[in-house]
This record gives C-alpha cells, sequence and structure tokens, in this order.
C-alpha cells in the first residue's frame, strides 16, 4: 500500500501525515472498511527515517508482507484459540463423563469461549506492544517535488 500525503507534525522518528482521498480509492474494493472515506481526510503515524519536515508532500508505504501479518493475527489468533478451546473442553467432558450427556456438551462451548476472549486479551497486549514498537507502522519512503494535497 502506498500513499501520498503531507507532513502534519514531527515527534521524534515519527511523523504524523495526513492523507486525502485520491481518485483512485472510489474504485477500491477496500473502500467501504477505510476510514478515509468518513471524514475525507485521514491522519497517520509513519517512520520518517528520511528526515522528512512539517509541510513536505511526501509517500508513505506499508510493505504488503506485514498487511498480510497483520490480518493472519487479527483474524488467525481467536479462530485458532477458539477451536483449541473446544479440543480442550472435549478432553475434559470425555474425563468427566463416561457416557456423554446433553449436560456434557457445555464444556466444549465453555472453554471455547474462554479460549476467544482470551485470544482478545492476548491481541491487546500484542497491539500494545507493537505500538511501543512501531512493528506495523508504515514509512514515509520519498520526499515528493511539488504539488499540493
Amino acid at each position: 500500500m502506498e500513499e501520498i500525503g503531507k507532513v502534519r507534525k514531527i515527534e521524534g522518528q515519527r511523523a504524523l501525515v495526513e492523507i486525502r482521498p485520491t481518485s483512485l480509492c472510489g474504485s477500491c474494493q477496500q473502500k467501504g472498511g477505510c476510514a478515509i472515506f468518513s471524514s475525507g481526510v485521514k491522519v497517520i503515524e509513519a517512520k520518517n527515517f528520511i528526515q522528512a519536515k512539517e509541510g513536505d508532500l511526501v509517500k508513505v508505504a506499508l510493505e504488503s508482507n506485514k498487511e498480510i501479518l497483520s490480518s493472519l493475527i487479527l483474524f488467525g489468533l481467536p479462530v485458532l484459540f477458539l477451536i483449541l478451546g473446544v479440543i480442550f473442553g472435549i478432553s475434559v467432558m470425555k474425563g468427566i463423563y463416561s457416557h456423554p450427556n446433553r449436560h456434557s456438551q457445555i464444556y466444549p462451548f465453555i472453554f471455547g469461549l474462554c479460549g476467544f476472549i482470551l485470544a482478545f486479551l492476548i491481541l491487546r497486549v500484542l497491539n500494545n506492544l507493537f505500538i511501543r514498537r512501531g512493528f506495523f507502522l508504515p514509512k514515509v519512503v520519498k520526499i515528493e517535488k511539488g504539488g499540493n494535497l
């Protein structure tokens, strides 16, 4: 993903970049989930290793492998923990009930739900860690010459 925006503020090695929708945004299949359409402008934080200054027009890019990894973590972890919780619940159920009955089916449900909730707690911790380290932040890759945003 690459976007062009204007640097609004510099905070150490990070820049706050204002991005406006382009003509290409209208044909994008992701536009329904993009925050840029709600207000017409989006301000993102990006790593600024090329020393862009406030007011510069810059190209901001996020590596595609990080887009895939973030989606996998966000959607895959809850599903994985849900399945593991259900499997654990089935093994608990088999250990408690020698002949499963209608009440024994509650264990897979409860453990699956607990696994699902645990996954979101882990995601919360991972999110805070990734934010502090800037792992999924896009990078300012180029200072554009001329032009207005």
